[in-house]
């Protein structure tokens, strides 16, 4: 199983790699194109995406996947833009295909996949 993590902050991506490593194949992607580059080229199972990369806002990025159909079956949005009022507007990202989980940050988004995944733990 694949994860990607997409975020412009080495420390939570390299804690999310340490955690998740020997479970799961985890990569770190830091820009739009990285992140189209690694969906276009692998399958994934969880998209972790930090919600303000630095060139292009999380929404625009997931409209843009979700268009080309490049989106995995989930995806976690963090931050705190991610959380509240856009939560309907990620979710209708998803057309019903896709779970879409807004959270608060990257710790929480690492707990949800540890959840599914106690042995990860």
């Amino acid at each position: 199983m694949r994860i990607l993590v997409a975020t412009k902050m080495y420390n939570d991506a390299n804690r999310i790699i340490d955690t998740l490593t020997g479970y799961f194949e985890v990569r770190h992607a830091e820009s739009e194109w990285e992140v189209e580059s690694e969906l276009s080229n692998r399958d994934y199972s969880f998209l972790i995406l930090d919600y303000e990369l630095p060139q292009i806002s999380g929404y625009k990025l997931l409209k843009e996947l979700a268009e080309k159909g490049l989106l995995p079956s989930v995806v976690l949005v963090c931050g705190q833009d991610a959380v509240g009022y856009n939560e309907d507007r990620l979710k209708a990202l998803a057309y019903g295909k896709i779970q879409m989980i807004p959270v608060i940050d990257m710790d929480r988004a690492l707990r949800e996949i540890l959840l599914a995944y106690p042995e990860a733990a």
